[in-house]
């Protein structure tokens, strides 16, 4: 999952990955996340027990899930962010006016995260939430990102992250993509 495959700090990887992987599945079991990477159970045991003596993780049960730790870190990240200091009032306007969705999208190591976003009063329900990480080319808002990026950036970003489908109308094509783009 981390692009370095050689970091200073050989544990502090399957922490993170440990904790990518229970935020996808939204709660994991010892056992689901030891068939997950392979390690020895003790190994796996210790980064479970650790994240959630730190309060990263929680465990009910024997099923451990993301703590809401995150949701501190991500809402004081966001309200400290200059772009969203600036547009929140707008993405707001602009939903109530339109009675659409309006999402503000930043790029971040290549990809698009939904900085913000507001339901209008006619607009139906997106499988979108703040925070989310998707590629740039699978929506509206991140194709008008890469396309004002410099050419450099927007071929690294490319290189690294590919042009996976997400629907049947993902463009997954490189040059269709610069067509469009």
């Amino acid at each position: 999952m981390h692009a370095d495959a050689d970091p200073p700090i050989k544990s502090t990887p399957l922490s993170f990955d440990i904790l990518e992987t229970i935020h996808e599945r939204g709660e994991a079991t010892l056992p689901e996340v030891v068939d997950e990477f392979n390690r020895p159970k003790s190994t796996v045991h210790d980064h479970l027990a650790t994240l959630a003596r730190t309060g990263y993780l929680v465990n009910e049960g024997g099923s451990y899930r993301l703590s809401l730790r995150f949701l501190d870190f991500g809402g004081g990240t966001r309200s400290r962010f200059h772009l969203f200091q600036v547009a929140e009032g707008k993405v707001r306007e602009l939903a109530r006016e339109t009675g659409e969705h309006a999402n503000l999208m930043v790029e971040e190591n290549g990809k698009g995260v939904f900085l913000f976003k507001v339901k209008g009063a006619e607009s139906v329900n997106l499988d979108t939430y703040e925070g989310m990480e998707v590629c740039l080319h699978t929506t509206a808002m991140g194709k008008a990102i890469l396309a004002e990026l410099p050419a450099e950036k927007r071929d690294a970003i490319i290189d690294r992250h590919g042009l996976p489908g997400v629907t049947e109308n993902t463009i997954t094509d490189r040059a269709r993509l610069d067509e469009e783009l």
